[in-house]
């Protein structure tokens, strides 16, 4: 049974959980096979993903984002937060 609706997340997003079973009709088996799919796709792309969630299946229409720019992400030295 495929609902085409989010029980967990009004949003229809992608929720911590899902199990991602085909994009875009492509069966994903694995990290790799999912890699290979989006791989053939560029940023702005919307792609259809058919996750797993709980004991039911959902179709969610997802928009590709770029990847965050990991140098964004660096630790604070300690001592050095500013409170408000």
């Amino acid at each position: 049974m495929i609902e085409d609706f989010s029980q967990r997340d009004g949003y229809k997003r992608l929720i911590l959980g899902d199990i991602i079973t085909l994009v875009n009709g492509t069966k994903v088996s694995n990290g790799s096979d999912l890699y290979r799919i989006l791989d053939q796709c560029k940023v702005g792309d919307k792609v259809s993903v058919e996750v797993l969630r709980g004991d039911h299946k959902e179709k969610i229409a997802v928009t590709l984002e770029p990847k965050p720019d990991e140098s964004e992400c660096r630790p604070v030295p300690f001592g050095r937060l500013k409170q408000k």
